[in-house]
């Protein structure tokens, strides 16, 4: 690979302590264990399959060394890791800030000890009234953003009760990760396994939150706020156009955002997880190669950092290349010097 600086923004660990305590659940999203090994069941299709149902749970989802490894055969420099989805949505409240504490300090402590190797992002309890205090051990911790699904607390993104989170990321100047879990048509996807929602739901749930984010005024009631979609922002840079369309054609739209959803969607960070040149460019036609990232999705199984590397190399120029492969992440992230 070169000598070339690679980050990779979008890499999951799953510790043994997060893995103990899905599988004690019963429902998805859980871990299995039997016969067919731990295996990750987040959709219900999944669970319908009885033991082989789910993803095959690697050591590479919560080793380290294999972690580095990983990095070492692509050329990747450093990772932005990041808890796998459910992230703590699922628990109660008291449990959920317990453990949201107990993680922070566990992720802190792995970027701590790995010679600016690995970077983390923190987790956020269930309950929006511990939001705030939660931002600041984050920032205590030297912790790089903030991981979220698409209905984190409970709430849909646009919800005015998630303004303690938008308001405590954009004082602290922390990035929020949006990452997708729930699957947008997930019902539409039975017998398609684990590969129907992965493809297509996931990306599509990612499409809805910025669609939220930025006609529910979110992103232009903040400006300061540094938001980073997974997946590409799923379908976003080529239905922006129509985006904007619906936005001029619906009163309701334009009394809630007084501007097309373009001009807040273009200030968004994607991570570069296509796979494919020409979707690269639709990206980058929309935010820039200044806000795309390279990420892997490591360890889930279509992680593909070979074909992502070839789409950069082929879709952008010398100069562009090195915002997308680690410009972009060293600006985001903060990630000058050795600070975790």
């Amino acid at each position: 690979m070169g000598a070339r600086e690679i980050i990779d923004i979008h890499s999951h660990l799953y510790p043994r302590w997060y893995l103990d305590l899905l599988a004690a659940r019963t429902e998805p999203p859980r871990v299995s264990r039997g016969p067919a090994g731990e295996r990750l069941v987040l959709f219900p299709d999944e669970a319908a399959t009885g033991p082989s149902g789910g993803r095959p749970i690697t050591e590479d989802f919560w080793d380290l060394a294999r972690k580095r490894a990983f990095m070492e055969r692509f050329g990747i420099s450093r990772s932005v890791l990041s808890l796998g989805n459910p992230w703590l949505d699922v628990f109660d409240r008291p449990t959920s800030r317990e453990l949201a504490a107990f993680a922070n300090q566990d992720l802190s402590a792995i970027a701590a000890k790995s010679a600016a190797q690995i970077s983390a992002l923190g987790v956020l309890p269930s309950a929006v009234e511990d939001v705030p205090s939660a931002v600041r051990q984050i920032v205590e911790l030297g912790l790089r953003g903030i991981v979220i699904g698409t209905r984190p607390c409970g709430r849909l993104l646009d919800d005015p009760d998630l303004r303690p989170l938008w308001d405590s990321a954009a004082r602290s100047g922390l990035p929020v990760f949006v990452h997708p879990h729930y699957g947008t048509g997930i019902g539409d996807m039975a017998g398609l396994g684990h590969g129907g929602p992965v493809a297509l739901a996931f990306p599509f749930e990612t499409t809805v939150a910025a669609l939220r984010l930025a006609t529910g005024g979110v992103l232009a009631s903040a400006p300061n706020l540094r938001i980073v979609l997974a997946h590409g922002g799923g379908a976003i840079p080529y239905l922006v156009g129509r985006i904007d369309a619906a936005w001029r054609s619906d009163a309701s739209l334009r009394a809630r955002l007084l501007h097309p959803p373009s001009v807040d969607l273009a200030r968004v960070v994607l991570d570069a997880v296509l796979f494919d040149p020409s979707a690269l460019t639709a990206a980058a036609a929309l935010v820039g190669p200044a806000n795309l990232a390279f990420g892997t999705d490591h360890p889930f199984s279509i992680a593909d950092p070979a074909q992502t590397l070839g789409a950069i190399d082929e879709a952008f120029g010398v100069e562009q290349r090195h915002d997308v492969l680690a410009g972009t992440a060293r600006r985001v992230f903060s990630l000058d010097g050795r600070d975790h």
